[in-house]
């Protein structure tokens, strides 16, 4: 058995289980035909919300287009938001979003390149330079300047990083573009109009 799951790059437990089955479909002895897999889905699906708490779920949702996790906190639910969520889902009341986690219950408001249609709106950020990429004794830090609906680039590199390193990166960065900036986006949010 050990070699059989060797060889099929499988866990020997699974080929012992799929031996106990094989024999147990034909009174003792191995065969092949007819084994198929069993469907593991539950018998008797437990549903966490009853019709009434359906019903007024979507009624709220139709009404007054509460959110998921709104809906929850008014009707005292003791169920999860996913749970108000799915439900939701599968009635049809909400209204199509990617396939991506976020944004999951509201829009979003960050720029990126669907809602940018000029340029001079920049997204900053900060790269680690360490000493094996760099094959300097310490790390450096550098600050990098994008136009989200150009592509342009520009970046610094100094060796602290801190709030004074980003100020210094854009006093220097920002005479050398090309454009006027309309503002700068970093993961932390907004840093200047």
């Amino acid at each position: 058995m050990r070699a059989t799951s060797s060889l099929l790059g499988i866990h020997p437990s699974t080929i012992y289980r799929w031996i106990i089955r094989a024999r147990s479909l034909s009174q003792g002895r191995l065969r092949t035909h007819r084994i198929y897999r069993k469907s593991t889905r539950p018998h008797h699906p437990y549903q966490a919300t009853s019709m009434e708490t359906r019903r007024a779920i979507c009624r709220l949702r139709e009404h007054y287009g509460m959110g998921a996790s709104r809906i929850r906190a008014v009707l005292k639910l003791s169920c999860g938001v996913n749970t108000v969520h799915r439900v939701l889902k599968t009635e049809g009341l909400l209204r199509q979003y990617g396939n991506h986690r976020r944004p999951y219950f509201q829009q979003t408001i960050h720029m990126h390149l669907k809602n940018t249609s000029t340029i001079g709106y920049l997204q900053m950020d900060v790269k680690y330079l360490t000493p094996e990429l760099t094959g300097l004794p310490w790390t450096c830090f550098e600050y990098g300047i994008i136009d989200i609906y150009s592509r342009y680039k520009d970046a610094v590199i100094l060796n602290h990083l801190d709030q004074d390193g980003a100020i210094e990166a854009l006093t220097t960065i920002i005479p050398r573009l090309p454009f006027k900036p309309v503002f700068i986006q970093t993961d932390n949010g907004l840093l200047g109009s």
